[in-house]
């Protein structure tokens, strides 16, 4: 859509001061907790496979322990990929709060499920998970969940002036 601007000179000693506001930047809270959380989940992700090693053709074994947790490889690349989603949620300001959400969603259902042993053989093999890291997830659930919804928002207003010697719109 075209808009139609008039414009007229100004003479060169005449000071014309246009007043602009500027669209403000949200933020909240919520996102350095989406950052300090992925940053600690990137870190496990990276130091369980510095542990495991990485080898394509069997990424569920070995098994070690980082952190007083059991890691499998594949449970470290799903700890970085979840930690740069959470990082990503907390640096984009528009979606922190619902990628924060979902992420506490997933992270408390995957806590419960590890809790209430639904099938401890399967997670165990994969990932080499047990009752540690389902606490440890349903807490990180719970305060993604709780910093998503209970966190407030702050708007940063900028505004701009802009001086012109020759032209006003």
């Amino acid at each position: 859509m075209f808009v139609r601007r008039d414009v007229r000179e100004v003479p060169a000693d005449e000071i014309v001061v246009e007043d602009r506001a500027m669209a403000p930047n949200p933020w909240s809270p919520a996102q350095i907790v989406a950052v300090l959380v992925g940053v600690g989940f990137v870190i496990l992700g990276i130091a369980a496979l510095a542990r495991t090693g990485l080898q394509v053709d069997d990424i569920m074994s070995p098994q070690r322990e980082v952190l007083s947790l059991n890691h499998t490889p594949l449970l470290g690349v799903i700890e970085i990929a979840f930690g740069a989603l959470l990082i990503l949620s907390g640096v984009v300001p528009g979606a922190a709060r619902s990628m924060m959400a979902f992420l506490g969603v997933i992270s408390a259902i995957f806590g419960l499920l590890l809790l209430v042993n639904v099938a401890p053989n399967r997670f165990h093999h994969w990932l080499g998970v047990g009752d540690p890291y389902g606490w440890m997830a349903l807490i990180v659930g719970i305060v993604l969940l709780v910093a998503a919804f209970a966190s407030p928002d702050f708007a940063r207003g900028r505004s701009s002036r802009a001086v012109s010697r020759r032209v006003v719109r």
